[in-house]
């Protein structure tokens, strides 16, 4: 079933562009504006990710392997973000 895992996936990565492609278009391109642009990016790709359910316990069990052990902060904050 990894087909509707990469669907999840492609649907949060439209929204989110489409939503920063508006913004970017009502206000105004800034490098200024360009941290505020990514955060937003993340924030919503983050929540379309969550609510959609798109990463299992499974997939998110390997993704802490690949962080170090003394990430903890990091590994506690993904976890909290992604399920």
């Amino acid at each position: 079933m990894r087909g509707i895992e990469i669907a999840k996936t492609y649907i949060a990565d439209f929204v989110m562009f489409f939503v920063i492609f508006g913004l970017q278009k009502l206000f105004l391109y800034s490098p200024l504006k360009l941290f505020a642009y990514i955060l937003l990016a993340f924030a919503i790709y983050s929540r379309i990710i969550k609510v959609l359910k798109t990463f299992s316990r499974q997939d998110l069990d390997f993704m802490m392997l690949l962080i170090p052990w003394w990430l903890q902060r990091l590994r506690v904050m993904i976890s909290a973000l992604f399920l």
